[in-house]
This record gives structure tokens, C-alpha cells and sequence, in this order.
């Protein structure tokens, strides 16, 4: 029936990107990288952002989740568990990005084109401050570089299937 394909389908998308996570974890665990401070501290920016933007979605203050989470304040939660997180990323992107290079891995124009494309009809119909931002080059670049980090992943997946 549909729902046991649906269900199945899940399930494997769901067992892909577990293997994805575990294969870049290690990668990043057995890889040895500088960290640039400033890609750690925009990275966290970033992860505050996200939580804030969260928090306000699900009407929770970041004084409420900081005493839930068990942290005795902003300072304290950035340090145990922003920073940490922010660290991961940054050196997960870094690897990644060094190795699309070694494998050769790009995308094309029309690639690019195309989830551009895709993204103005999914999100700009409902949003004219979206449309307009994905018409920002450096959108774009950011765009071109998760596709990149995107595929570089799969491939990474692909041989360690082989």
C-alpha cells in the first residue's frame, strides 16, 4: 500500500542521513584542522540566531530554556554547548570543503539556476523579502556551497557503500 511505501521511504532517508552524520563525524574526528576564531564566532552567531528564532516559534524565553537545559546563564550555555557546536560545524565545513576539491566536485550554472529556481518557487511566492534575498550574489554563493558540501556528502556515502 502507499503508507507501507511512504513509511519505508522514510525510513530510508532517515537510516541515509544517520550514515551521513556518522561518516562526516569521523571524518572530522580523525582530520586535523586549524579553526579560525572568527568562522568559530560567526558560526555561533549563527547557532544563537537559530535558537533564538526557535525559541520565539515555540513562545519559550531564553531564560526559561537556559534553566530547563540546566545552564547558569547565557555565558555558560555559549561556552558548554554554543561553542562546542559552533567548533563542529566549522571544522566539518572545512573538511569538506578540502575534500570537494580533492574529489573534484562542483556544480554547474544551471544547477545552480535550477535550486535557485526551486527555492523562489517554494519560498518567494510567500515571501517577497525571500525573493528579493535570492537575488543576492552572496545568496547564491551560499547556495552553490551547500550544494557542493551537499554532493560532496553523497559522494562520501557512495564510496564508503562500495
Amino acid at each position: 500500500s502507499d503508507i507501507k511505501r511512504e513509511i519505508a521511504a522514510q525510513k530510508e532517508r532517515e537510516a541515509t542521513e544517520k550514515l551521513k552524520d556518522a561518516l562526516v563525524s569521523e571524518l572530522t574526528e580523525i582530520s586535523k584542522v586549524a579553526l579560525p576564531e572568527l568562522l568559530i564566532e560567526d558560526q555561533m552567531r549563527s547557532i544563537e540566531q537559530d535558537m533564538m528564532q526557535n525559541l520565539m516559534y515555540r513562545s519559550v524565553t531564553l531564560e526559561s530554556y537556559l534553566e530547563t537545559q540546566k545552564f547558569t546563564d547565557r555565558d555558560d550555555w555559549l561556552k558548554r554547548e554554543v561553542r562546542p557546536a559552533a567548533e563542529k560545524r566549522v571544522k566539518a565545513g572545512l573538511i569538506l570543503a578540502e575534500l570537494s576539491k580533492v574529489l573534484e566536485i562542483d556544480i554547474s550554472r544551471d544547477e545552480l539556476a535550477a535550486q535557485i529556481e526551486q527555492m523562489k518557487l517554494q519560498y518567494g511566492a510567500k515571501d517577497a523579502k525571500v525573493a528579493k534575498q535570492l537575488e543576492n550574489p552572496d545568496v547564491h554563493r551560499d547556495i552553490a556551497n551547500r550544494m557542493i558540501t551537499n554532493k560532496t556528502v553523497e559522494k562520501l556515502v557512495e564510496l564508503h557503500s562500495k
